[in-house]
């Protein structure tokens, strides 16, 4: 599912994508400690950066820092900072 999210936001298809991806979280919660909700929380915080909801892309990889990953929290703690420094919440 996580996959498929990514396929279909790099088609364009942003809405189909952050379904796919609220499904692949769910999914991933559902696993409770093998699961990895970070990941598709964090691809989904960047379908909602492509899309200009920043708001929203903020909360996604904000949840995400805080569930488990497979790699350490590394991708959406560097968006949250990408998103911090552009907009100069340097905080």
């Amino acid at each position: 599912l996580n996959m498929l999210g990514i396929l279909l936001s790099m088609k364009g298809e942003s809405e189909t994508a952050l379904d796919v991806l609220r499904k692949a979280t769910a999914y991933e919660l559902s696993l409770g400690k093998s699961g990895q909700p970070a990941t598709p929380l964090n691809n989904s915080g960047e379908v909602y950066n492509e899309i200009f909801a920043e708001d929203q892309a903020e909360s996604s990889w904000t949840k995400a820092t805080s569930l488990p990953d497979g790699c350490e929290h590394v991708l959406p703690s560097l968006n949250l900072a990408t998103l911090y420094i552009h907009q100069l919440n340097l905080s």
